[in-house]
């Protein structure tokens, strides 16, 4: 029975480590429902203006044209925003704590983000 306090003890320990595990992956969590949310909205929009671009073709129409840039540029703000790409690197820096489907899923906001950085803004003006 002198075992006792040191099972009570491991046993402790690994539910506060599993607790930390946990909460890193619930906040990374919460930052991808809230991304994929956002993306959404502006990946429809970015298509939907795209999509108008493509068929409804009128010589002189420029607000289409308009339209479509403006929703281009909003997609690309969000996906190359730069607290998108910290947020991303720093939850990346613990990915031993989250599950694969997260750090895939954080791969590919910096994928993302890395045709329209926003931490190279001179680059993106061009583009």
């Amino acid at each position: 029975m002198k075992y006792t306090p040191i099972i009570l003890s491991l046993i402790l320990l690994s539910l506060f480590s599993c607790s930390k595990s946990t909460d890193i992956q619930t906040e990374v969590q919460t930052y991808l429902d809230n991304y994929n949310k956002e993306y959404q909205k502006f990946g429809y929009e970015y298509n939907k203006g795209e999509w108008a671009l493509n068929t409804h073709i009128v010589e002189g129409d420029s607000v289409t044209t308009k339209q479509a840039q403006e929703s281009q540029e909003q997609y690309a703000k969000f996906t190359g925003s730069k607290e998108n790409i910290e947020k991303a690197t720093e939850f990346l820096k613990q990915k031993d704590k989250l599950t694969n489907l997260q750090v895939k899923q954080l791969n590919r906001v910096l994928y993302l983000a890395a045709s329209n950085p926003q931490t190279v803004m001179s680059l993106l003006k061009k583009k």
